[in-house]
């Protein structure tokens, strides 16, 4: 078995660059270590438990950026929101989520922003300067309103979770969609000395969104896809969940992918664009996306050579964009300590999972084990084994080691511990951090385990000794793919070939684990001077490519 360990990622990208070169690795969609790509993904956002969540999106280039922004719920990867965003050189915009499809409302989540940069619908924020009312669709929401209409009528994936409550947790892509060439257009959007674009209703006319009429104005000929070159990349962000009543701010980095458009004929206007309100580009089911991957691999230290870039070639873009978010297991520490009434939730979400799953019976496609079930509220899971620790090298039982799942019961999809969203929120402690109507918790002894033996007294931060804080704090692991139980034989893809640093494979080498994200969220509660801390930690993987 040759597996490859995530111990360095630095070290990887320098020792395949060393042995590819640099035109190697271009041309085959990757991870960004460095965090700037062409598509950013934001693990997660959530209005519920009193919660706003606040993004930004950076153009660090000096190209004009045109930029597709899609709010996804988070059991099923169905869109809520969907706009175009225009961004200057050098331009950064900002926005808000919001519980309530308006200002007071008690229903789902909307989407707010003071930023100047050109969007389309020129007025999905209001009208003119000073003008704050907000135009309806066709059903009388809001048009800055989160929808459910793709899991409503005839999108229904589940009649049992179709209300708009369903929006109010999720997670986000930012796609480029191209580079403006037009230097009209690219006028209307540059901001002036006061930070003002010259003209985004101008914009409207140019959106490939069918209910759109042809332009009229005199230089406005031909829809954006005619002014566009291929996405070039430098798109970066984050995000922050703030509960103001808590005094908390949870602000987390995000996953970039890069060299990931690669039509075969890459000329202008072929390009990943679609207009407003339509929902493409996909980030790993669309036409012209790489189709080959490049994955970071630091190696086995008992193997010579094994080091460097697994560069694979798939039947498809879905599975490509999936194998560079493969990992066998996830790795990350939990708090939940009684003297600090620490919580913590970690946030896992596969954001290809809506591109390999139906909804219904069958099998999906690889690397996952379930469709969407439109019978029952489960949802689609995935099973993974646990191996859980405290600070003191502790685990359940008397001999350390990995926890199994749980024989299957009747009538469940899956076994034991499961994972059955696309955005999971998995809570350690007596109850949830951040509300989430898609949590898990862990099962049996392991639950019991993580929330038991606290030790500490409440004392402030400045008085703690050096031994109170071990009980029911450490880390834990979940595991997937080739060291998994039979249920998870689906958690595998194999591609057509493969090579280490340019040395093709005689067989292909197989990609073991899901396509996972995301990062730990946690507490702490100071009662000396009555203040509350909130921390995030992005977890740690590894990779198992043999």
């Amino acid at each position: 078995m040759n597996t490859f360990k995530k111990k360095s990622l630095h070290a990887a990208v320098l020792a395949g660059l060393g042995a590819l070169g640099a035109a190697g690795t271009a041309n085959a969609v990757h991870i960004n270590p460095d965090g700037l790509g062409q598509v950013v993904i934001y693990p997660y956002f959530t209005v519920r438990a009193g919660n706003t969540t606040a993004m930004s999106i950076v153009n660090t280039t000096s190209l004009t950026k045109a930029v597709k922004v899609r709010f996804l719920e988070g059991k099923n990867s169905r869109e809520v929101l969907d706009f175009n965003l225009f961004l200057s050189p050098q331009d950064v915009w900002t926005g808000v989520i919001l519980t309530g499809t308006t200002p007071g409302g008690a229903d789902g989540a909307r989407l707010e922003t003071g930023d100047n940069s050109c969007v389309t619908p020129s007025d999905l924020f209001g009208g003119a300067a000073g003008v704050s009312t907000i135009r309806t669709d066709g059903l009388g929401l809001p048009i800055n309103a989160f929808k459910n209409y793709q899991y409503t009528g005839g999108n229904v994936d589940n009649a049992t979770m179709n209300t708009l409550d369903r929006t109010r947790e999720g997670y986000m892509e930012v796609i480029e969609m191209g580079v403006v060439t037009n230097t009209i257009v690219t006028g209307y959007i540059k901001h002036s000395a006061a930070g003002v674009p010259a003209n985004c209703v101008a914009l409207d006319a140019y959106d490939s969104d069918p209910s759109i009429t042809a332009p009229t104005t005199v230089g406005a000929v031909g829809k954006f896809p005619l002014h566009l070159a291929s996405p070039a990349g430098g798109l970066t962000g984050r995000a922050s969940i703030i509960n103001a009543a808590n005094g908390t701010n949870y602000t987390y980095d995000v996953t970039v992918f890069d060299g990931w458009w690669n039509p075969l004929v890459p000329a202008p206007g072929n390009v990943p664009y679609s207009g407003s309100g339509i929902t493409t580009p996909s980030i790993s089911l669309q036409t012209g996306i790489d189709t080959v991957s490049n994955v970071f691999v630091t190696g086995n230290p008992a193997i010579a050579n094994s080091a460097g870039v697994v560069r694979a070639s798939w039947n498809t873009s879905r599975e490509a964009v999936s194998a560079i978010l493969m990992r066998d297991s996830v790795i990350n520490e939990f708090v939940t300590d009684a003297g600090t009434v620490s919580k913590t939730d970690w946030v896992i979400t596969m954001p290809t999972k809506r591109d390999n799953i139906g909804v219904g019976v069958g099998t999906p496609n690889r690397p996952f084990s379930n469709n969407f079930a439109n019978a029952t509220a489960t949802g689609a899971c995935d099973a993974y084994s646990l191996a859980i620790f405290n600070r003191e090298e502790g685990t359940i039982g008397t001999t350390p080691g990995v926890i199994l799942p749980s024989p299957r019961p009747p009538g469940v999809l899956a076994p034991g511990q499961v994972l059955c969203w696309e955005a999971n929120v998995i809570e350690f402690g007596s109850s949830g951090l951040l509300g989430s109507t898609n949590n898990f918790r862990l099962q049996g002894a392991a639950d019991a385990f993580a929330v038991s033996g606290a030790t500490t007294t409440g004392a402030p931060f400045a008085t703690f000794s050096r031994r109170t804080l071990q009980g029911p704090n450490g880390w834990a692991s979940f595991g997937f793919g080739a060291t998994a139980t039979p249920t998870q034989s689906q958690q595998s893809m194999t591609p057509l070939t493969s090579s280490l640093n340019g040395v093709a494979d005689a067989v292909p080498r197989v990609h073991f684990g899901l396509p996972v994200i995301g990062a730990m969220f946690h507490n702490y509660t100071n009662t000396g001077v009555a203040s509350s801390y909130g921390g995030v930690i992005p977890h740690k993987f590894t990779r198992n490519i043999q």
